[in-house]
């Protein structure tokens, strides 16, 4: 099986002239549709060369599916049956790629990986060239599996630390606002794009699960505002880690024979964006019909 990984984009330089226009952010999402190319290329710190190719985009829904290529010298092997023995062959674009399927206006990207580009690495590729090609600076967030986060905090027996990481978001300044406390005005009078907190606690009991702030904290990471990562005690007294973007990622799988099957890649990807934007729909209903109150975790 292989493996599809879900991720939230969101405007992340030029986030506060969203706030002050929102007519700001349909522009900026096209001019990244129109703009994004195989044209340009990025380097790691091994000298590998990453790139876009293969772009086919849909001028209808905006949704464009490629591939994202990493290409360094290297050698290929394989075996030589009449002499019982290894061929290797030098290579100076030997390259492994993966397929993506980007819904820009929904801000959405689904996307496999390989050996040398892993989830943070496909995500921070991806930014890296969207910032080369149109000048935008965004922020991908990985998606969570709401469930499995569920099921993956309840076995904190304590709580002591919960640290956060989120961004301005692109949608609703309010409910951002609601979740973390933050006032988006005056966050953005600070001109901080992104945001850190850290909660902890020294007394023995530890930070209480069910408390609006952590429970908050916890919609937070399923409307896909920020990442989250969860230290404690599980209830044999083992330490107890849990990293929202690594360990509970939503995930759509493939038979390991499609992996490189555009068509069926993007047939998962869009059923996975409709999933998330359904469940993200119940979240938002089910908290404006109780008044705003925190009712995803009773």
């Amino acid at each position: 099986m292989s493996t599809i990984y879900f991720a939230k984009m969101n405007i992340n330089e030029q986030i506060y002239d969203i706030y002050n226009d929102p007519k700001l952010l349909p522009e900026l999402l096209t001019k990244i549709y129109a703009q994004l190319s195989t044209k340009a290329s990025i380097y790691d710190q091994f000298g590998g060369r990453i790139k876009l190719f293969d772009l086919d985009k849909n001028e209808d829904n905006t949704t464009i599916i490629g591939n994202m290529g990493y290409i360094k010298e290297g050698e290929h092997s394989s075996y030589d049956p009449d002499n019982d023995t290894a061929v290797d062959i030098e290579d100076p674009n030997k390259m492994e790629y993966i397929i993506f399927y980007f819904d820009v206006h929904k801000e959405m990207l689904a996307f496999t990986t390989s050996p040398k580009m892993r989830q943070k690495a496909v995500l921070a590729n991806m930014t890296s060239l969207i910032k080369k090609t149109t000048n935008i600076g965004v922020e991908f967030m990985l998606e969570p599996n709401v469930e499995e986060l569920d099921n993956r905090i309840r076995e904190f027996s304590i709580l002591k630390k919960l640290k956060v990481k989120l961004v301005p978001p692109n949608g609703d300044k309010k409910e951002f606002a609601d979740i973390y406390s933050l006032n988006a005005e005056k966050v953005q009078n600070s001109r901080a794009t992104k945001i850190e907190m850290n909660y902890s606690t020294q007394q023995r009991a530890g930070l209480d699960r069910g408390s609006e702030l952590v429970q908050d904290n916890i919609d937070g990471v399923k409307m896909g505002y920020s990442e989250a990562t969860f230290q404690g005690k599980d209830m044999h007294g083992e330490d107890l880690i849990l990293e929202t973007s690594s360990d509970t990622p939503y995930k759509k799988h493939v038979r390991a024979s499609d992996n490189k099957n555009r068509a069926v890649i993007a047939e998962k990807s869009r059923a996975g964006i409709f999933n998330i934007a359904e469940y993200r729909t119940k979240l938002r209903l089910r908290a404006k019909n109780n008044d705003g109150e925190n009712t995803t975790h009773k």
